[in-house]
């Protein structure tokens, strides 16, 4: 509870008098309490995180930064697809979802938006997961796309059919223990899994001669991820 708060709750109850608490939203109404009604007050912090409508068909909100970062031209996180850690090295063996290679790969579901893998769903919380491969293609098929500078970060600006807009960094990604491709393009883990190839998932790719929803990687890759929700 804020010290401010808590010294007008202090006041008022010393003075033994009656009061209501009046909150105002953002869109203007009010909710009043009754001092009579009130147990107890505390307030909680919670970690906020901007999204913008598009407009999509689909009714889906983006996340107007990747998990990790501070601001829309971070990078952010890299995750492995399925896991919801950074790590010094990306390869099969460090992938816990496999037994050391592409054959052995654990079956984690063809959509894992929303479960105990999805990492913008464990990280941000239940209101956020993972973009589906059909949500990247809307993406790309609905918005205009522009190549942008932002705070000296290149990457693509996609603009909804209502105006509104959202950046995407060319964040490269992470295999081994290097980032590659950094500045020169970025691959965006989606929540599908490649159905032809179990060791592999759907990404959004940004390079400098195509923009695509329909390519899969090996899933031991570190990726960002910027989450939707609806």
């Amino acid at each position: 509870m804020s010290l401010l708060l808590m010294t007008v709750i202090g006041l008022s109850l010393f003075a033994q008098t009656k009061y209501v608490l009046v909150i105002e939203k953002n869109d203007g109404t009010q909710v009043r309490i009754h001092s009579s009604e009130i147990k107890e007050m505390t307030i909680d912090t919670e970690e906020f995180h901007e999204w913008v409508d598009l407009g999509m068909p689909s009714g889906t909100m983006w996340a107007t930064c990747n998990i990790g970062a501070e601001q829309p031209s971070d990078a952010g996180s890299y995750f492995a697809w399925g896991e919801f850690e950074e790590k010094g090295l990306y390869d099969w063996v460090s992938y816990s979802h496999c037994d050391g290679n592409a054959m052995n790969c654990h079956f984690l579901g063809n959509n894992i938006a929303g479960t105990k893998y999805d990492a913008a769903y464990v990280i941000w919380g239940d209101e956020w997961c993972l973009p589906t491969q059909e949500q990247f293609k809307e993406l790309i098929q609905e918005c205009t796309k522009q190549r942008i500078t932002l705070n000296q970060k290149k990457g693509v600006l996609f603009t909804g059919p209502n105006g509104e807009n959202v950046f995407f960094p060319e964040a490269g990604a992470r295999w081994d223990s290097e980032i590659n491709g950094q500045k020169q393009g970025g691959k965006y883990w989606s929540a599908t899994l490649d159905t032809y190839y179990s060791g592999g998932a759907h990404y959004l790719s940004i390079e400098d001669d195509e923009i695509s929803w329909n390519y899969s990687w090996h899933r031991y890759g570190g990726f960002p991820i910027r989450p939707v929700r609806k």
